[in-house]
């Protein structure tokens, strides 16, 4: 039997199915990196480890994982298609390639979230259905990290501060013997802080504070 006159085309289309997957898995890793370092950069969250070991064990459980797996699921799909694309790839170590692709991945990440795009993106609210009422909970929480805390500094105490959060409300912040300063206690009006604590009502019990 003869071939059919579309044989001849079909490699050109499955490559070129291949090339807009490739492109396709190789956007939505940076696009995702992007995000990620954008969000741990406008929330302090990457300094949690100069708290000390209660900092390093927030940033391990806080840490959104699930991302960074989406990102490395992209990248097994774009190595496996490259390799599907391109004979030359079987000659080569997967592990190396998908090595510095994931070395690339997060540099372009992190250069896209310092653009004007990302720089002050914020996550949505919360839900209004199914979610505490607290503010404090709303605007905090495990909705974006767990126990970590950010706001502008509108009066301080002998041991309290009180800051506002992005979303508005203001919360008292109480320091102890125990609450640790890795930037010092020369806090004043205007100054953003970074905490980590434990919620109390409308309070925060502050076991780290820092200045951004």
């Amino acid at each position: 039997m003869s071939p059919s006159p579309s044989t001849p085309a079909v490699a050109p289309v499955r490559r070129i199915a291949l090339l807009i997957g490739i492109a396709a898995s190789a956007l939505a890793a940076i696009l995702i990196a992007g995000f990620l370092f954008a969000e741990l950069a406008n929330s302090g969250f990457w300094l949690l480890p100069g708290f000390g070991l209660l900092g390093i064990i927030i940033f391990a459980q806080s840490f959104p994982w699930f991302l960074l797996i989406v990102i490395l699921l992209l990248l097994c799909a774009l190595l496996f298609l490259l390799h599907c694309c391109f004979a030359s790839f079987h000659r080569c170590s997967s592990l190396r390639i998908g090595l510095l692709l994931f070395i690339l991945t997060l540099a372009c990440g992190a250069l896209l979230s310092r653009t004007a795009i990302l720089r002050g993106w914020q996550p949505p609210p919360p839900p209004t259905s199914g979610f505490p009422k607290d503010p404090l909970l709303r605007g905090y929480g495990a909705w974006r990290f767990h126990n970590i805390f950010q706001g502008v500094v509108r009066e301080v105490g002998e041991r309290t501060y009180t800051i506002q959060n992005p979303d508005g409300f203001s919360f008292t912040i109480e320091s102890g013997p125990g609450t640790r300063f890795p930037t010092g206690k020369e806090i004043v009006v205007g100054d953003t802080i970074l905490i980590i604590g434990e919620p109390r009502g409308e309070s925060i019990r502050a076991f780290g504070i820092r200045k951004l």
